[in-house]
């Protein structure tokens, strides 16, 4: 079995594993097979999708390692994240990354998954785990200065490649259609993003 193992970095979560697929071309790097979940498309008729953001990527994140268990659905894994990867267990609201550790050893051992954290704010590091073939979980500021939760799966020059679980840069409220948009790979400024914590 190849063990698997997690990074985290300001808000950054990413799995390491060591056979899957990448791009590269000149400045243009891409981890392939990076499965995409939408938060509202893709869980709508579940209570939490509004604040969902973190669990979703960390589903997705889970699921390009192949670290979900067969007989559980994309909806059940995600319910079992809240449930045990929220800031306040109480109201089951926002993903609590510095949880991951606890998560992957209590309900995931036989995936062998190891956990770490990076330092905040480490672009270095992020873009090294990256190249390592790994995915990594960001905790940001984006959409002039909200928190958000996106799924960093590669770089090109001076852009983040990443899978966004809500909506394309710069988009905020736009009922109904916010959501609606193919944000599975899309580009981000590395500049305009704060990043808060990462996981890997």
């Amino acid at each position: 079995m190849i063990k698997k193992k997690w990074f985290v970095s300001l808000l950054v979560i990413g799995l390491l594993i060591s056979q899957n697929t990448a791009s590269r071309s000149g400045e243009y790097f891409i981890n392939n097979g990076v499965p995409y979940y939408n938060q509202i498309t893709d869980f709508p008729n579940w209570w939490n999708n509004w604040s969902s953001c973190g669990f979703t990527c960390m589903l997705m994140a889970l699921d390009f390692n192949n670290a979900r268990p067969t007989n559980m659905t994309p909806q059940q894994m995600i319910e079992l994240l809240n449930a045990n990867c929220c800031v306040n267990p109480t109201d089951g609201q926002y993903y609590d990354w510095t949880k991951t550790k606890d998560f992957c050893q209590n309900y995931l051992s036989e995936y062998e998954l190891k956990v770490e954290y990076i330092d905040h704010g480490d672009t270095a590091e992020v873009s090294r785990q990256l190249h390592n073939g790994n995915v990594v979980i960001l905790g940001t500021m984006i959409f002039g200065g909200c928190g958000h939760v996106i799924l960093a799966k590669g770089e090109h020059g001076n852009n983040w490649i990443v899978s966004d679980p809500l909506n394309k840069w710069g988009k905020e409220v736009e009922l109904p259609s916010w959501w609606t948009e193919d944000a599975s790979t899309v580009e981000y400024p590395k500049d305009q993003i704060t990043i808060l914590y990462g996981v890997v």
